[in-house]
């Protein structure tokens, strides 16, 4: 009688488990594989929309910077800022973007400040075609450029000290902004879903193989008895 009575039990919860088994066969996991699947797909197309738009600010910088107005630059550079620091996907390289024309121009306008303390006998229509003459030697550096502009006050029998021009610091002409690891838009959100039903779909077929296991074991213990 007492054995009855463990094997109607042990019958019991066997069956339990089989009907526990089956409704969390309700959903699947290839179905919940072939939806994330399209969630990835959603979430690949939203995190190269992100790139694309930081991409499309970055060049409104150095237009910007080519186009020589500083405000202008300063507001595409605000723009590039605050898109970057909200979008995921919007890694800017190493070096960032760096702001080559500013740069240039400044070196000039350095030059010619130098040139204006050392009082020498110069006038602007000169200087100005000296300046034009050696604005292509900024492309191999800016010391090349400096060379270039003693030079030719040199050629006019002036005497201009190469060591004098106070010139700015290369590294602070670069722009180079951090993205967040996960945002808070669109394609982070869709970021998080995905791991959450990739959890999901880990925790589930890790129940299935547990529960599996435990009819199988009292399977075993029913033949035994």
């Amino acid at each position: 009688m007492i054995g009855y009575e463990v094997w109607e039990k042990d019958r019991k919860e066997r069956r339990a488990l089989r009907k526990l088994l089956k409704r969390a066969g309700l959903f699947s996991s290839w179905v919940l594989t072939l939806f994330l699947t399209i969630l990835l797909v959603v979430t690949a197309y939203a995190l190269r929309l992100n790139n694309l738009g930081m991409l499309e600010l970055r060049q409104e910088v150095i237009a910007a910077d080519e186009f020589g107005d500083q405000e202008v630059l300063t507001r595409a550079t605000s723009d590039l800022q605050r898109y970057v620091s909200t979008h995921m996907n919007t890694y800017m390289g190493e070096l960032g973007i760096a702001l080559q024309h500013s740069y240039d121009r400044d070196v000039a306008r350095a030059v010619e400040e130098s040139v204006a303390r050392q009082q020498l006998n110069i006038s602007p229509e000169v200087y100005a075609r000296y300046d034009a003459n050696c604005k292509p030697q900024l492309a191999a550096g800016e010391w090349h450029y400096v060379n270039c502009i003693s030079s030719h006050i040199d050629y006019m029998g002036q005497n201009f000290d190469f060591s004098a021009p106070k010139l700015p610091a290369k590294e602070l002409y670069y722009v180079n902004f951090t993205p967040p690891r996960v945002s808070l838009d669109f394609a982070g959100v869709m970021v998080m879903i995905c791991l959450l039903l990739l959890l999901v779909i880990i925790l589930r077929v890790t129940f299935n193989l547990l529960l599996r296991l435990v009819i199988k074991l009292k399977s075993h213990k029913k033949l035994a008895f």
